[in-house]
């Protein structure tokens, strides 16, 4: 017993590791030492550990195939559960996989979590069981995201492409890869944070601005520049959610001017996501404000992730060269505002703001432009005035 308290209290020291998945291992580990929990680490007959085939509720747990004969009520293992395994010890390390001997098939889950809460005496998840309930929820949503009312054929797509995801640990970007090739859009189906966000920003009286760029092009500086004229005006409704890989500095520097900032860091991620962003809205807990977000610096990855943002801004620095439409088509496709930063540079750069305009239309002809510089000031009135009217209105642009 106190060495799994040590082990745990190590394990929690770890970032990598969720610290609900820590609180799981242990108590599935206490129950298991005190004679209460299933045996999920080996055969409960004989103790093979390599080659457990089917998980017996009367038995107590899993047994291997040679002993799996004498059991009437095995739920026997497909062979993707060694394949998940191959995948969680690559997320979590091969010494948490061997000693968890991490299962996936949602009916084996089922099973586990149902006795653990019968060992505990209450229900530790609410499982949705009723194959009526689950049809109407899948139908629900894909009605909401496709605008059509879903056959049995639609469902059980849908179900196929969720349960894929989930085993096969699939990314972000992976599910977007999928909306092509099922012909439909599960990336919307699988994950609607986006549209949650939404909703708490309207009821809420936020205005959500996600401003995207490329390293350097002065976000920031941009985000400090427009809090000072704002609070000039006596607007000080302001939060602020920073992106970056690593460090808490953009947070920083906003949370000297006074106004609320959370700072998100993706570490090897290369944009926000709703689900960050929902998290750190929670963490601010504020209501009737100007919410900015400024994602990671990088124009690819962010285009494709809709946070639930009203206005999509972003921000190009002549120093970058005319052509940046044109080489990243798709944020442009997908913003309402560019703003052209750094103007009075200028004159000592290759670069033309008229031929820049016209690339940007050229990809979105709805584009709206400001000119601005956020260390001079110039143009910056203009900005000022648009977004507090945006914020007056409380209407997508």
């Amino acid at each position: 017993m106190l060495k799994l308290l040590y082990q745990t209290m190590r394990a929690l020291t770890n970032p990598h590791i969720p610290d609900a998945l820590i609180r799981c291992i242990y108590e599935l580990k206490i129950l298991t030492i005190n004679g209460q929990g299933p045996q999920v680490f080996q055969c409960v007959n004989c103790g093979n550990k390599a080659e457990t085939a089917v998980f017996s509720v009367g038995r107590g747990g899993l047994v291997c195939g040679t002993c799996a004969g004498e059991v009437r009520d095995g739920i026997r293992l497909a062979s993707s559960t060694k394949d998940m395994s191959r995948r969680f010890a690559g997320y979590f390390g091969e010494e948490l996989a061997d000693r968890l001997e991490f299962r996936t098939i949602n009916g084996l889950c089922a099973k586990i979590i149902s006795y653990y809460g019968r060992m505990i005496g209450k229900k530790p998840f609410e499982l949705v069981q009723d194959e009526k309930i689950t049809a109407g929820m899948l139908s629900m949503i894909y009605q909401q995201s496709e605008h059509a009312y879903a056959t049995e054929s639609d469902l059980k797509t849908v179900r196929t492409l969720i349960t894929y995801i989930k085993n096969m640990m699939l990314t972000e970007e992976e599910i977007l890869e999928l909306d092509e090739e099922a012909d439909l859009k599960i990336s919307v189906i699988y994950n609607r944070i986006a549209g949650q966000n939404r909703n708490i920003w309207n009821t809420t009286g936020c205005w959500a601005i996600n401003l995207v760029s490329s390293p350097g092009s002065g976000k920031t500086t941009l985000l400090e520049s427009t809090i000072k004229r704002l609070g000039g005006r006596d607007f000080h409704k302001i939060a602020v959610i920073e992106g970056d890989q690593h460090t808490d500095n953009d947070a920083g520097r906003i949370r000297n001017l006074g106004i609320p900032a959370i700072q998100i860091n993706t570490h090897n991620g290369c944009h926000l996501d709703a689900r960050m962003v929902s998290s750190a809205f929670d963490e601010l807990a504020v209501k009737d404000t100007l919410l900015f977000i400024e994602n990671v610096g990088n124009l690819v990855c962010p285009a494709m992730f809709d946070l639930g943002e009203n206005l999509r801004v972003v921000l190009l620095s002549v120093t970058e060269g005319d052509d940046k439409p044109l080489k990243y088509p798709y944020m442009f496709a997908g913003a309402d505002i560019c703003i052209i930063n750094k103007i009075d540079l200028l004159p000592y750069v290759d670069s033309d703001v008229a031929r820049l305009k016209d690339n940007a239309l050229k990809i979105n002809p709805q584009l709206c432009f400001f000119e601005i510089s956020a260390t001079r000031g110039m143009g910056m009135d203009e900005w000022c005035e648009y977004l507090l009217a945006c914020f007056e209105r409380k209407e997508e642009k």
